[in-house]
């Protein structure tokens, strides 16, 4: 399988999410890296790894790569280390008061990388 890839806005907290399927991860990064006009970085190459997420402190962005054999528990596995950190940057911890924002916004991340990679309506 081909590499697909996506970037997913977010307008609420005005953040971007750059989402690959497949490939290799470290392409990946390089991919991302070069997005926000930073040094890329290498991370190491793991067959049985099904996803990753990263990001850039300083930049409202984040990366999520994920294996082509990646499922649903490993997009929504991903999705909630990226919902994590976007939010307690926003200055938003997870708590019984925000634990719904953390919810819907996880909802709303792996619906759209459900949509653009894997073809779901």
């Amino acid at each position: 399988m081909k590499s697909k890839s996506c970037i997913i806005h977010e307008p609420l907290f005005n953040v971007d999410i750059y989402v690959q399927r497949g490939g290799k991860i470290n392409d990946c990064i390089k991919k991302y890296a070069s997005k926000l006009k930073v040094e890329p970085w290498t991370v190491e190459d793991n067959d049985a790894r099904m996803g990753y997420f990263t990001n850039i402190i300083g930049h409202k962005s984040g990366c999520i790569w994920l294996n082509e054999k990646a499922g649903l528990g490993t997009v929504a596995h991903e999705c909630f280390h990226a919902v994590c950190e976007i939010l307690k940057r926003s200055g938003m911890k997870l708590n019984g008061h925000t634990e719904e924002t953390y919810a819907y916004y996880l909802q709303f991340l792996i619906n759209a990388i459900l949509k653009k990679l894997y073809g779901w309506k």
